[in-house]
């Protein structure tokens, strides 16, 4: 295994030479906020420290991986000792987004389930796999998906990602805690 493959994480997929940004169309390697995006939401979040999360969104003029509209850019601050800032290093991650459940359709849904567990090599950090028919019957019915978390403590370069539907889209989000994780 070469150096560039550690480095990266990239030891741990089936395909080495593969990338997370390699299952998306839009630009995962250039993610800046420019004048197409609005700023649709700014909330204070108090855990140990407190968090500034503001939320800047814009229209996809396709769809990513059929499913999502929409992109959201998310930058994080702690606001008791950083300068706010929109410089590309500052955001922290990047989230796709449907409009509404009813324009999910769940065979698009399980594609990119099953080429993210693919991507990745197995099940995300609860043990969770590929999309199954219980899910499927249960998207169906209620529009509600469990959602995946693959999380990569252990690999520090590896893009951390969380997919859910909430009661009104579904959501892909991308942690970009590093930009070079590409």
């Amino acid at each position: 295994m070469g150096f560039l493959e550690k480095l990266f994480g990239l030891d741990q997929v089936k395909n080495p030479n593969a990338k997370i940004h390699q299952l998306f169309k839009y630009n995962l390697q250039n993610v800046y906020i420019d004048f197409t995006f609005k700023k649709v939401k700014e909330e204070t979040i108090s855990t140990k420290k407190t968090i500034l999360v503001e939320t800047f969104q814009k229209k996809l003029d396709y769809k990513e991986c059929n499913l999502f509209s929409l992109v959201e850019l998310k930058n994080r601050y702690n606001i008791e000792n950083e300068i706010r800032s929109v410089e590309p290093e500052k955001i922290n991650s990047i989230v796709f987004c449907s409009e509404n459940l009813s324009d999910i359709a769940v065979d698009d849904l399980a594609t990119f389930i099953n080429s993210i567990y693919q991507y990745y090599e197995g099940p995300d950090t609860f043990n969770e796999g590929m999309f199954t028919s219980e899910e499927k019957d249960l998207f169906l019915s209620s529009k509600y998906f469990p959602g995946r978390w693959w999380q990569w403590k252990d690999y520090p370069r590896k893009l951390d990602i969380r997919i859910e539907t909430n009661t009104t889209r579904l959501e892909a989000e991308i942690s970009l805690g590093l930009q070079d994780k590409f």
